[in-house]
């Protein structure tokens, strides 16, 4: 073999190899770059795609591809688009292809967004042969993307709400505090009239609880969103529970001369298995709504079964409560159950309110497994608001009652009830607060108690372990001595008569975690008179006498 045609065979041999190496690495590349490669000859029936390509389609390596093929899986809203981008390409100078589109794979189903980009080949006349190119999977991706800006649309929409929230809320707040501020300092001027004395005081007292109230329903509410709201599940009477949500409210019902009703459509459990406290919440809160957007006529609180008896199946309790009030209007009632949702409105200025009172019921009720609802709304027959819970499951042994058409007056006359007497019982009040040491003093002193008072704990251990006290109140922060461990250096010492903690703190757990440490009980700030009292009277073991 002559030395010119070795040359020539080793030439060959390289170029062969070259090209070989070539492919294999750019088949390296396409591999790990996930790409799929695809060739689009303009007159060709049969497409040359790579096995990746095809995988985009939902295909099998080995399926053959033809155009009517690789437009059947596209997906139908991206195919004229598609169809027309790849002609586009073909017929005009653009000679670029760049295009996303879906495809919905045509034997798995699955819906997929490829990213394709390619280019035109052409002859020497310039005429386009072939376009080739290459796609990707973007699904991955695009689903991020998507999440990402969801996230930031609601990270803003959540700036918006808190910034809104908290303007609703110093205004809430601010306005009983403006009133209080304002009353007391009137009442405190030296020429106040005993008459005006009395009505400024009224007010404070009416803007606090007001104040007192708002604060509770943020608290709930924040501990609904957190999951952390306390929840029970214990059998009670329905009719009792009923008839103290009702008599609270009957008194306000009478001073607007309005009928405040309570029965039963057909038979009623009267035992019911849920939360009380929660229940009489939500109670409250509709049927006080009900009474404060009513002028005239009446309100009426129905209790019925959603469905007849079923032994073995779960009931459902419904309670409707009906005014002859205003109407909500068509706007209004896509809002009522929001937050703040009366806030800075003609309905605010006149009915007074925060708006908070339907939100939180609404949560409650589906804490409790059930909902609230506006069932209906009309300027003629006023409002109707539904609230519904699971009961336990029915059996037979379960008695079912008849409640009257206006259950709840008897025991509006047994809760005109009386104030606990605390004669001669002797009483030390420990608080670190000379206001909050005052105001118990005189609240248990007009009950007929003898009061000491010490403000921290040690202080507090040295007055019971010298005097004979009835009954220590403590309250649980405090300065050199708290009041957990100034209770249990009483319990050292021998001291066995009540200590009940007196807190800020208003949560089931803070009650709970205080019965835990010794206390004999736990009382949260700001105390009623009437709880107060009453709760003392209960663990000196005094017999309550009716003060008329």
């Amino acid at each position: 073999m002559s030395r010119f045609r070795k040359v020539q065979m080793t030439q060959t041999q390289d170029d062969d190899k070259n090209r070989i190496d070539c492919e294999t690495r750019l088949g390296l590349v396409l591999k790990n770059a996930k790409l799929g490669f695809w060739d689009f000859g303009r007159e060709s029936t049969v497409l040359n795609w790579s096995g990746r390509a095809k995988e985009f389609f939902g295909l099998t390596p080995e399926t053959v591809i033809t155009y009517d093929l690789f437009m059947r899986g596209v997906h139908p809203d991206d195919r004229e688009r598609t169809h027309r981008a790849i002609q586009r390409t073909f017929e005009t100078d653009q000679r670029t292809y760049d295009i996303e589109f879906r495809t919905i794979g045509i034997n798995d189903g699955v819906e997929r967004i490829v990213c394709a980009s390619g280019t035109v080949v052409t002859d020497e006349a310039d005429r386009p042969l072939r376009l080739i190119g290459v796609s990707t999977d973007v699904t991955e991706e695009r689903r991020h993307q998507h999440e990402l800006r969801l996230a930031k649309n609601n990270a803003e929409l959540a700036s918006v709400a808190k910034s809104q929230f908290l303007a609703n809320m110093s205004h809430e707040i601010r306005t009983p505090l403006g009133a209080i501020l304002g009353y007391a300092e009137l009442a405190i001027n030296n020429h106040t009239t005993e008459e005006e004395r009395y009505r400024f005081l009224t007010s404070i007292q009416r803007n606090g609880e007001l104040l007192h109230k708002l604060i509770d329903q943020i608290l709930d509410l924040s501990k609904v969103e957190a999951n952390k709201v306390d929840l029970e599940n214990v059998k009670f009477s329905l009719p009792r529970a009923l008839d103290e949500v009702v008599s609270a409210l009957r008194i306000k019902a009478a001073e607007k001369s309005l009928q405040l009703l309570l029965r039963s459509e057909g038979k009623v459990p009267e035992l019911v298995e849920t939360d009380p406290l929660r229940f009489k919440q939500i109670l409250m809160n509709i049927i006080g709504n009900a009474v404060k957007f009513t002028s005239k006529g009446s309100v009426t609180v129905t209790v019925r079964l959603a469905e007849a008896p079923v032994p073995g199946e779960r009931l459902t309790i419904v309670i409707s409560v009906c005014d002859t009030g205003i109407e909500i209007s068509q706007e209004k009632r896509r809002h009522i159950f929001e937050r703040f949702s009366q806030a800075d409105n003609s309905i605010t200025r006149k009915y007074g309110g925060t708006g908070l009172g339907l939100a939180l019921s609404k949560e409650l009720a589906l804490a409790l497994g059930g909902d609230l609802i506006l069932k209906e709304t009309s300027p003629r027959a006023g409002s109707t608001f539904e609230f519904f819970f699971p009961d336990s499951v029915y059996d037979e042994s379960l008695r079912l009652i008849h409640l009257g058409e206006n259950a709840g007056a008897d025991a509006d006359r047994r809760t005109q009830v009386a104030t606990a007497r605390l004669d001669g019982l002797r009483v030390l009040a420990v608080d670190d607060s000379e206001d909050n040491q005052f105001i118990l003093l005189s609240k248990l002193q007009s009950a007929g108690a003898q009061v000491e008072t010490a403000q921290d704990g040690q202080e507090a251990v040295q007055k019971a372990l010298k005097d004979e006290f009835d009954l220590v109140l403590m309250d649980i922060q405090m300065p050199v001595l708290d009041g957990v461990s100034a209770m249990r250096k009483l319990r050292e010492a021998g001291f066995r008569k009540p200590i009940i903690a007196l807190s800020a703190h208003a949560m089931k757990k803070d009650k709970k975690k205080s019965l835990e440490q010794g206390f004999d009980d736990h009382l949260s700030k700001p105390i009623q008179l009437r709880d107060l009292v009453r709760e003392v009277a209960h663990h000196s073991g005094l017999e309550s006498r009716t003060q008329h």
